[in-house]
């Protein structure tokens, strides 16, 4: 957890672009969880330090590990999905 304040609100679009002890702590709950590296969705709750996305509780993380999705380009999330899908096999 950082001092920086939660920078997003209901409605943005981000993309979960978790750091690798995320991905390694969590990577198997990712399903159940609905999110996964890569992938794009929209705030639909803000609590503090965390965001629910697309009305999916199962998907509240914090919000450290998104980003607007205006600043993530389409490679960057494709190669995200791609590493995710690899490691899963």
């Amino acid at each position: 957890m950082t001092d920086q304040v939660n920078p997003f609100r209901v409605g943005d679009q981000v993309v979960f672009t978790p750091d690798q002890r995320t991905v390694g702590w969590y990577q198997h709950s990712f399903e159940r969880w609905g999110i996964y590296p890569g992938y794009v969705g929209r705030v639909t709750q803000v609590v503090n330090d965390k965001i629910e996305l697309d009305g999916n509780p199962e998907s509240t993380m914090y919000w450290s590990q998104f980003q607007l999705a205006s600043e993530v380009s389409t490679a960057e999330r494709e190669a995200m999905v791609s590493e995710y899908k690899r490691r899963i096999k």
